[in-house]
C-alpha cells in the first residue's frame, strides 16, 4: 500500500515545513503525507500544495493532543524537519514509542535518541536536498522502513514516565541524603 507520512507541528519556518513542502514535491516515489498544525504559513503551504497540483499533500488544522496519539497508528513515517534545537521533540519521541520510521533533522536532541540507520533518518537541514534523500530512502524500501519502525519503540523505553519517575526520585534522594546527612 501507498506509505503515509506525518507531519504534526506548528506552521512556521523554524519548523522547517517549508522544506518539508520543498522535499516533497521533488520526489517521484509513492507516498501520501498528512500535515497537521496551525500558524502563520498554512495559507502559503496550502497555496503552494493547490499551485504545484501536489494532490497526494493534505493540509490539516491542528488537533488535540489525543487524537494525534491515536492517528499514529494510520502513518508509516513520521517527519520532524525542524530548523532550530530544540531539547527532546515531544513528536519525535512519541513516534518511536508509536513504533515509526522517524526521519528528522540532525538539530537538537533528536540526535540524542535517533542512531541513524537504525532507529530512524537523521539528515542536515542546511544540506541542499538532504531532506528528500532521506525521505526517498525511507520510501523506497519497505524492509527498511519496518526495520526501523521495529526498532524504534525500543528506543524510548528510557523515557517512559515509570523510568523517568524512578531516575527523578533516585536523584532527589541522593540530592535530600547530601543536603540533609542524618
Amino acid at each position: 500500500s501507498l506509505p503515509r507520512i506525518l507531519y504534526a507541528g506548528a506552521y512556521i519556518e523554524s519548523k522547517g515545513v517549508l522544506d518539508l513542502l520543498n522535499a516533497l514535491k521533488d520526489i517521484t516515489l509513492p507516498y501520501a503525507c498528512h500535515l497537521y498544525g496551525s500558524g502563520e504559513l498554512k495559507e502559503r503551504l496550502q497555496t503552494s500544495v493547490t499551485t504545484n497540483q501536489l494532490n497526494n499533500i493534505t493540509i490539516h488544522d491542528a488537533i488535540p493532543h489525543d487524537e494525534l496519539l491515536k492517528l499514529y497508528d494510520s502513518f508509516d513515517i513520521v517527519v520532524q524537519p525542524s530548523l532550530v534545537a530544540e531539547a527532546m521533540p515531544r513528536s519525535v519521541l512519541e513516534a518511536l514509542g508509536a513504533g515509526k520510521a522517524v526521519v528528522t533533522s540532525n538539530v537538537g536532541g533528536a540526535k540524542g535518541v535517533i542512531t541513524h540507520g537504525e532507529t530512524g533518518i537523521l539528515y542536515d537541514p542546511y544540506e541542499q536536498g538532504a531532506l528528500r534523500r532521506a525521505l526517498e530512502m525511507v520510501l523506497r524500501d519497505k524492509t527498511f522502513r519496518d526495520t526501523l519502525a521495529a526498532n524504534a519503540r525500543h528506543t524510548v523505553e528510557p523515557f517512559t514516565e515509570k523510568n523517568v519517575a524512578r531516575t527523578a526520585q533516585s536523584l532527589y534522594s541522593h540530592v535530600i541524603k547530601k543536603a540533609f546527612p542524618l
